[in-house]
């Protein structure tokens, strides 16, 4: 049998003094909601979020209302059903940082690192970041935050809800590829509209990769059988890098602590003595699937 596991604070904390209208209850509204570096904000779309795994992280702007009265406390939990019955409660599913105004916030009474704040009086708007990185994984969970006002007795509540699953396949992704450096025409979607290349052509091809709840292995880049091509990488984290060696020739080694990382790969035709040649990526995760992930681009090339 599933364990339900569900981590609320004590309401000693949360609620204090006698109700008042419902009308004054405070209101905590999503201002931001990103992804680990992807752009999108899913602030009015949470249902739309992706399925995240270890080492992801979600950052949450919020913006915190006591509408007539003064904001009380704040808290911010984790609600899960756990994958095994022998799973210890104490197992945490996120890594909570919070970003605060000092001003605004008693040193007393809160406890940020467990997601617990308390306000000064006079206190009827905040503005938090939260930071939240995923630590384990569940067959479902939220992210439970909590926000009371002086005088009220019932807490304002939002729930987030995620869907958390490790792949032992990894992923490459190529956000943008670009023909001579022209930003203006991203061919990522589209490959079939990429032109003919000749002699001289350059594409830029911008990458992430993630190991989807496991360190990133390897990478590599390279050309098959034709070498019509000229591979370089730029753009790349060299604190991630565990061998520099193997760089020159398209071969990335990552340190034992890497999730994700992104990079930016140059190929360059140098010749065209055939009509075709292909491009391929591969990339390999620490998880038992030792086959990892391949992706091949067919480029037509002007023939001589």
């Amino acid at each position: 049998m599933k364990t339900q596991l569900l981590l609320v604070l004590l309401s000693a904390f949360l609620f204090a003094g006698c109700d008042i209208s419902n009308d004054d209850m405070p209101t905590i509204e999503i201002v931001k909601l990103y992804v680990n570096d992807d752009e999108t904000n899913y602030f009015d779309k949470t249902d739309k979020l992706p399925v995240l795994a270890v080492g992801d992280e979600l950052t949450i702007e919020l913006d915190l209302k006591g509408k007539k009265v003064d904001l009380s406390r704040f808290a911010i939990q984790e609600g899960r059903e756990s994958l095994q019955e022998n799973e210890k409660p104490d197992d945490k599913l996120f890594a909570i940082d919070i970003e605060f105004n000092e001003n605004d916030v008693s040193n007393t009474i809160s406890k940020p690192e467990e997601g617990t704040l308390a306000f000064k009086d006079g206190v009827q708007r905040a503005n938090l970041k939260i930071k939240a990185t995923i630590t384990d994984i569940a067959d479902s969970a939220a992210i439970l935050v909590y926000l009371s006002s002086k005088g009220h007795s019932e807490a304002a509540k939002m729930e987030i809800d995620l869907k958390l699953l490790n792949n032992e396949t990894p992923t490459i992704l190529i956000t943008e590829l670009y023909l001579n450096n022209n930003d203006k025409d991203n061919y990522c979607d589209n490959l079939e509209e990429l032109p003919v290349l000749n002699i001289g052509d350059e594409l830029y091809f911008k990458i992430k990769l993630n190991g989807n709840g496991y360190y990133l292995n390897s990478f590599l880049v390279y050309e098959k059988e034709n070498e019509l091509l000229s591979i370089e990488t730029a753009g790349y984290d060299e604190d991630i890098i565990s061998n520099f060696e193997g760089i020159e020739k398209g071969v990335f080694s990552f340190k034992n602590n890497v999730f994700r990382t992104s990079l930016t790969v140059k190929a360059k035709v140098t010749s065209v003595a055939s009509i075709k040649t292909f491009l391929s990526f591969e990339l390999f995760s620490q998880s038992s699937n030792k086959e990892g992930t391949k992706r091949t681009m067919d480029l037509v090339l002007e023939k001589e």
